[in-house]
Formats: structure tokens, C-alpha cells, sequence
């Protein structure tokens, strides 16, 4: 178990995956900067969600990962326990499915969507996945809104 700060990193863009982790409590995110230079959020993460599963089979991660909040991390070493536990294999590779399909409501939510529907979202999202994990609370919309320093000015409303 690994205890990090707010703002810690946890993978970096480029680097080697060699183990797995699930956030046991507080919020990580996925992101990417692009070339010129600016962050781009990919995904917001809670308490029972894995990250960077699917850093095993690819090796390298294509993107950062980091905490939002103080965090708590478990770590496995779950490559070897997979090969032999074919049931457990199964549920991660629908666990990767269900997050690629979150991702792909991510997408659509960024385009369609004006700065403040954006973090409306974001709150209904992470309270309604909150309650399906073991009742984990994410806290009140302002809490939240300020733990993301969402920074929404009035242009991008």
C-alpha cells in the first residue's frame, strides 16, 4: 500500500508499467499534454477504480497519471496471478471494456457540451459511480468543483 500526496505522480507518458494499481481511496486522473504544451484531463478516477490495467499487456504508458487529492494506492503484482486464474483475467478484461466506454461518454461529453454542462457532468458522473462503490462518498458538487479547480470564467460558460 502506498499513501501519495495531492498532485503526485503516479506513471508517467513514456515510462515502463511494471505493476498494477487500485486507488483505495481519494481521486487520480489520466491526462496527456499535447505538443504545445497544454494538459488535456482524459479521465477522472475514485476509491475501487484501476487506472493503468491496461498498462500490462501494452507495457508503456501512453499518458500521465497522477492524484487529485491525497491518495491512497494497492498495488499487485497481477500479471503472474492472471495466468493462473483465467475467471479473475475475465472480469479485468470487462473492468478495461467498461472504462474504454466511459471514455467514449468522455469524448462525447467534451464536444457537445458548454464548460459548465461539462462540470455538471463530471459531478452527476463521479456521485452516481460514488454510490455503486460500496456507497464511497465524493463529497458536495462544491467541494468537488474546488478539488478540480475547474476555474470556469465566465467566457467559458
Amino acid at each position: 500500500m502506498k499513501n501519495l500526496p495531492e498532485d503526485s505522480t503516479i506513471i508517467r507518458d513514456g515510462q515502463l508499467s511494471t505493476q498494477c494499481c487500485v486507488i483505495l481511496s481519494g481521486f487520480a486522473y489520466r491526462s496527456k499534454v499535447s505538443k504545445g504544451g497544454k494538459r488535456q484531463i482524459l479521465s477522472f478516477h475514485i476509491a475501487s477504480d484501476m487506472p493503468d490495467l491496461h498498462g500490462l499487456p501494452l507495457k508503456r504508458m501512453d499518458h500521465d497519471l497522477a492524484t487529485l487529492s491525497k491518495a491512497q494506492l494497492g498495488h499487485d503484482a497481477l500479471e503472474r496471478t492472471l495466468s493462473t486464474r483465467p475467471a479473475l483475467a475475465r472480469a479485468l478484461w470487462r473492468e478495461s471494456l467498461v472504462d474504454a466506454a466511459l471514455f467514449r461518454r468522455w469524448i462525447v461529453n467534451l464536444g457537445t457540451r458548454s464548460a459548465s454542462g461539462r462540470m455538471a457532468y463530471l459531478i452527476a458522473e463521479l456521485r452516481q459511480r460514488g454510490r455503486t462503490t460500496n456507497g464511497a462518498s465524493i463529497g458536495k458538487p462544491r467541494t468537488i468543483a474546488a478539488g478540480f479547480k475547474s476555474g470556469l470564467s465566465a467566457k467559458n460558460r
